[in-house]
């Protein structure tokens, strides 16, 4: 899940440089699964200044157990990201 995050976050930022915002749809910047296909991605509210990047566990997934950690945020304000739901998901 964030390998996938971060690669949407470098796309995300090439795509708002050259269309000035940040895209709504994934097609535009990558794929709605991650490449070991354990999280299903998404971009939610895109508008010029800022989005969120989701990643969430598949339901049929080993990622299910994690209870804290289901659903890894990155929130793009302006190129600077901020993670969630907490710092100890994105340190593993």
């Amino acid at each position: 899940g964030i390998g996938a995050l971060t690669r949407l976050q470098w796309a995300q930022e090439q795509f708002r440089a050259r269309h000035g915002r940040y895209s709504a749809e994934l097609a535009g910047v990558g794929s709605g699964r991650s490449p070991e296909g354990l999280y299903l991605l998404s971009a939610n509210d895109a508008d010029v200044d800022s989005v969120t990047l989701v990643a969430r566990a598949r339901p049929d997934g080993p990622q299910q157990a994690d209870a804290e950690c289901r659903q890894l945020t990155l929130r793009l304000s302006q190129g600077v990201a901020d993670v969630g739901p907490s710092g100890r998901c994105w340190n593993r």
